[in-house]
C-alpha cells in the first residue's frame, strides 16, 4: 500500500445478556456528550453494567453471545487492510483484502 495518510478505524456491534434477577435502571449510564461529540470519560463495559444493572458483574452475571467487529487500516508495510472478528465461527482475526 502506498501514498495517502495512514488511518485506522474500527466498527462493530455486540450483544450482552444479563442474567435474570437484575433490574435495568435507565439513565445511570456513563458517557458524556459535549457539543454533539462523545467524549471518553473512562467508562468501561463493566462499569456501565454495574451502573445500569445494580449488582451485576460483567463476565460473571453476563454473557456475550453475539459480536462482530471490523478493523480497517492503511499504511506502508501492512499485509492487509481489513480484519474481522465475529461470533459466527472464526477462531481469530480473519484478514480480507479491500
Amino acid at each position: 500500500m502506498s501514498g495517502g495518510t495512514p488511518y485506522a478505524t474500527s466498527t462493530g456491534t455486540f450483544t450482552i445478556v444479563v442474567n435474570a434477577g437484575f433490574t435495568y435502571h435507565s439513565g445511570n449510564g456513563c458517557g458524556q456528550v459535549v457539543s454533539g461529540n462523545a467524549t471518553d470519560d473512562g467508562c468501561t463495559t463493566a462499569l456501565w453494567l454495574a451502573l445500569n444493572f445494580s449488582g451485576a458483574v460483567y463476565g460473571t452475571d453476563t454473557s456475550t453471545p453475539a459480536y462482530s467487529l471490523t478493523y480497517k487500516a492503511s499504511g506502508n508495510g501492512l499485509q492487509g487492510t481489513t480484519w474481522t472478528d465475529a461470533s459466527s465461527g472464526d477462531s481469530g482475526d480473519i484478514y480480507t483484502s479491500s
